[in-house]
């Protein structure tokens, strides 16, 4: 709780809202549901995205939290995990080293379980919680994983924004 408060202050005091703006013009968006069986990569290299729900004008790091969220959830990263997809996206749609300052506070913020702790929260009385308790709690041991790996995240911007 003490983490995601700090994480709301520096949010407000970041370059956020600058972002946000340049996105409004230049439009952004985000699928919000990038998980295994939403993404097909055909032998041709090319890249298929399915299930748009989720879709929403929002700013594409958004994307990047879920995918790299998903990928510790269900552990199949490595210890260069957030590195490859950080360069990956950086190909592809360059960040300023501001907007990736902003992303960090993203990454951190523990999103999937705040939504779970609303969810337990507003389950009435009669309905069996233990599920739910489950899913927080391998919620809460995978943001612990995300905070561990993302102390060289200040390490790993600057090198990837001296290649691009």
């Amino acid at each position: 709780m003490k983490r995601t408060k700090q994480l709301i202050l520096a949010i407000k005091a970041s370059k956020y809202a600058a972002w946000v703006e340049k996105a409004k013009k230049k439009g952004s968006l985000c699928h919000l549901d990038y998980a295994r069986y939403n993404i097909r990569i055909c032998s041709n290299n090319r890249v298929y995205i399915f299930d748009y729900d989720t879709l929403a004008m929002e700013l594409p790091v958004l994307d990047i939290r879920k995918l790299i969220y998903h990928i510790y959830y269900t552990n199949l990263y490595d210890k260069d995990t957030i590195k490859k997809i950080i360069s990956w996206y950086q190909q592809c749609n360059p960040l300023t080293k501001e907007e990736w300052l902003v992303a960090r506070l993203i990454f951190l913020y523990p999103i999937e379980a705040i939504n779970l702790f609303e969810k337990y929260i507003k389950m009435s009385r009669d309905q069996n919680k233990d599920k739910i308790k489950n899913l927080i709690i391998k919620s809460i041991e995978t943001e612990k994983k995300l905070y561990y790996e993302m102390r060289n995240y200040d390490e790993i911007i600057s090198k990837i924004l001296i290649e691009s």
